[in-house]
């Protein structure tokens, strides 16, 4: 009779091989640039990630970011739910889990260190901006990127407040503006 009690659980995932990640890594930078290029393994990969939807195929998935959504937009936006690990779930299971994270995170360093070359094909962007809280504290790092360079401040919630109503006062005065020429 086996013992059951002294044998060890066998692991639900398994690591990746280094070429597929490579090839994960490439094919997300390529889908950020032309989402045309997604290939199976990259939508597998990237389907299971937080922040993106699992419950369509390929095709369609391709479909929702060629007309409404942006790739790099959304990685850099689910950063925060990507890269940290959680510590709760089975050991035997860890390394894998912390491969995605590693997996998730070279993406975002290329993307971040190359913000303007991975633009979505067909895309006009003069510029963006991300907004990323500071653990720790109160304070949340801005980033404008252009392509004239990049520049980061930091700020509290006041500034922030302040921020979105003064964009949102402009809108209003635009879109009066907008109306009164109609």
């Amino acid at each position: 009779m086996k013992d059951t009690l002294n044998s060890k659980p066998k692991a639900l995932f398994q690591l990746f091989e280094p070429q597929l990640v490579g090839q994960i890594i490439t094919n997300i930078l390529e889908a950020c640039k032309d989402i045309a290029r997604l290939s199976d393994e990259g939508y597998r990969w990237i389907s299971k990630r937080n922040g993106f939807d699992a419950n369509c195929n390929r095709e369609d998935f391709i479909t929702d970011y060629q007309s409404s959504l942006n790739l790099r937009n959304n990685i850099l936006v689910y950063e925060h739910a990507n890269i940290h690990c959680n510590q709760t779930i089975p050991e035997i299971d860890l390394p894998y889990y912390q491969q995605q994270c590693v997996i998730y995170r070279q993406i975002l360093d290329q993307l971040k260190a190359n913000p303007l070359e991975y633009r979505q094909k067909g895309q006009v962007e003069y510029f963006f901006i991300e907004f990323r809280w500071c653990a720790g504290n109160d304070m949340h790092q801005i980033t404008l990127c252009s392509n004239k360079g990049t520049v980061s401040v930091n700020a509290d919630k006041q500034f922030l407040l302040s921020l979105a109503n003064n964009i949102h006062s402009h809108l209003q005065e635009s879109e009066a503006l907008i109306n009164k020429q109609s």
